[in-house]
């Protein structure tokens, strides 16, 4: 009984031990949330950030900061909820103040801004977790405070063989080249699936959607008190998404977005949903840009900054 006892000491210890190695490694690996906090955390680098790209994936892959005239950095993520975004603005303006001359913040509005975390990934909620270093995020079991929980053998053993790459690049653009879309796989059931994944019929309870909100109103007063513009943008959308869209939600959207440009002079409704220079070949999918698309909307973006700059 002594022996198996010391036997199984001794295989838990190594368990332990080899599990510690693999989650410090794991941890090591430079992804896109240690690289927005880190850059942040600089303050050599933030104090030169003029403006900064916040939201989920329609800012994250629809704005490549290199196109704005202002210094711009992308702190997006795909599924981000204003939770985390409001987190990260109130982190760096005020408890660690680095953004010292930022001007505008430039968020990625839509439904899937007021998707609190029902969008938000266990893997994802780790990395803010870790990464962040958010202490604060909602229902998280304890292990999910460890990488190994949700590996991702492909990139660790890439990493080890001195092949990973990373999918941003030094302005925090998600820089994958995204394929224009292929109409030929466009189906009623695809649309449908994803309008209802982004739907407010999505959000669970009416608290929840209002939790988002004050987050929302949060970040503009924020923003208001630091002297910041806020502009929040509707990115465009195909065709067959807009066709198929929720006409309440879109009320609902647009509603929100005039209380909060009334309430506050300094909040911008950008609403490029519906924008017919926008064309088929501008997009990846049925609501993401594609790489000619990002460029097409950053200009856009760009002109709208530079006339707010001149008011």
């Amino acid at each position: 009984m002594t022996k198996f006892i010391k036997k199984t000491s001794i295989l838990l210890c190594i368990i332990i031990v080899t599990l510690f190695i693999y989650e410090k490694s794991y941890r090591a690996i430079p992804n896109r949330y240690s690289y927005i906090y880190s850059y942040l955390q600089n303050k050599t680098k933030a104090k030169k950030i003029k403006c900064l790209l916040l939201g989920t994936s329609h800012s994250s892959y629809n704005i490549n900061p290199r196109y704005l005239s202002l210094k711009s950095f992308s702190a997006a993520c795909a599924n981000q909820p204003v939770f985390m975004d409001y987190k990260i603005a109130y982190h760096f303006l005020l408890d660690n103040y680095t953004l010292t001359s930022l001007k505008y913040i430039v968020l990625a509005y839509d439904i899937t801004t007021l998707s609190v975390e029902d969008f938000v990934s266990n893997s994802q909620k780790v990395n803010y977790k870790i990464y962040w270093h958010f202490d604060n995020i909602p229902k998280i079991p304890f292990y999910l405070n460890f990488k190994f929980y949700n590996p991702q053998m492909k990139n660790y053993i890439s990493y080890l063989l001195g092949n990973y790459k990373v999918n941003y690049d030094s302005s925090g653009w998600f820089s994958s080249n995204f394929d224009t879309i292929d109409v030929s796989k466009i189906t009623e059931k695809l649309i449908k699936k994803r309008i209802d994944e982004i739907s407010l019929s999505s959000v669970k309870s009416v608290e929840e959607l209002n939790i988002s909100k004050s987050y929302l109103f949060k970040l503009a007063e924020l923003c208001k008190k630091k002297h910041i513009n806020l502009i929040l943008m509707n990115s465009p959308k195909t065709k067959y998404f807009l066709s198929h869209r929720h006409k309440d939600d879109v009320i609902y959207m647009d509603s929100l977005a005039g209380c909060l440009s009334i309430k506050y002079n300094n909040v911008f409704y950008a609403n490029w949903a519906e924008d017919s220079v926008f064309t088929i070949n501008n997009f990846s999918d049925l609501d993401h840009l594609n790489v000619s698309g990002a460029k097409k909307l950053s200009y856009k973006l760009n002109k709208l900054i530079e006339y707010l700059d001149k008011k």
